[in-house]
């Protein structure tokens, strides 16, 4: 993951292909950020989406049918694919969401391979824009994890009071906090200089969340 991993999340705002998609219904506003449902299976459920189930697709009936999306290629060639939305608000709580979409390799090469525009960033990633014509298969994909950027910052005690303590705590650098919860597929970044922001993901799926969160220069 790349947007999603990082405090540096609002840069996204630049992203490339704007994707208009099928409003079914009015957005929901009632589902906070706090509020994790824990289905048979294992699953979760938050802002009305499943992580590991749920597709791009299922997004604008909850936050509206303009959906920002790009591909992002590493410097080690790694590829990924990320929807944002620049303002969502969740429960009454402002914030930026970026959802990582979960796309097999074939399907990431052919949008590197179509893609009409690249630009590099300051991060060293690479920023793609997506065909025109691929974006029928990317509103398709799986949101394997979400990451809700309040504009209000959290602290300690709001997180401890909404989600208990953490299972573990990591220490990344000075001014930055993991506060994890496995089993419940949540981890919280508390960013004394920087942006905080809560990430979501199926409790299966919690090792990648993690490494990702370790090694992305938070």
């Amino acid at each position: 993951m790349h947007l999603s991993m990082r405090t540096s999340l609002p840069t996204a705002a630049s992203l490339v292909l704007l994707v208009v998609l099928p409003l079914a219904c009015a957005p929901d506003r009632g589902a906070p950020p706090w509020q994790i449902e824990q289905l048979e299976g294992g699953a979760i459920r938050v802002f009305g989406l499943v992580p590991g189930r749920s597709t791009l697709a299922e997004a604008p009936p909850r936050f509206g049918p303009a959906v920002e999306v790009a591909l992002f290629e590493a410097p080690d060639g790694s590829l990924a694919v990320e929807g944002y939305y620049s303002k969502v608000s969740p429960g009454g709580l402002t914030g930026r969401l970026v959802l990582s979409l979960q796309l097999d390799d074939a399907l990431l090469a052919t949008l590197r391979d179509n893609s009409p525009e690249r630009r590099a960033l300051r991060t060293g990633n690479v920023r793609l824009e997506i065909a025109a014509g691929d974006a029928k298969r990317v509103r398709q994909a799986v949101i394997r994890g979400m990451t809700f950027v309040p504009t209000a910052d959290l602290d300690e005690e709001i997180v401890r009071g909404r989600f208990g303590e953490p299972e573990q705590r990591l220490r990344i650098d000075e001014n930055t906090a993991l506060w994890l919860y496995p089993t419940r597929g949540l981890a919280v970044a508390l960013n004394r200089q920087g942006k905080d922001f809560l990430q979501y993901v199926h409790p299966a799926d919690f090792a990648w969340a993690r490494q990702g969160l370790q090694t992305s220069g938070l």
